[in-house]
């Protein structure tokens, strides 16, 4: 294709430096996944809630374990 009546648009000058940054992960929470409620992931959870209710949850489990003299 050779058309000069063809405008080319650079790829570069398609985004600003604004859309390079990376979000906040507070701001890419679910509107469910509210302050004050009992936290639960979706079942299709996309905001990180999961991954960290499973980290709290072996983090409880591995303080809640007893701790004997003898390695046990």
């Amino acid at each position: 294709m050779e058309d000069d009546s063809m405008d080319l648009i650079d790829s570069d000058e398609l985004l600003d430096p604004e859309d390079l940054k990376k979000p906040d992960p507070a701001s890419l929470r679910a509107a469910s996944c509210g302050e004050g409620k009992k936290r639960k992931a979706c079942k299709n959870c996309t905001c990180g809630l999961a991954e960290e209710l499973e980290k709290d949850k072996s983090r409880e489990q591995m303080s809640s374990q007893p701790k004997s003299a003898c390695g046990n």
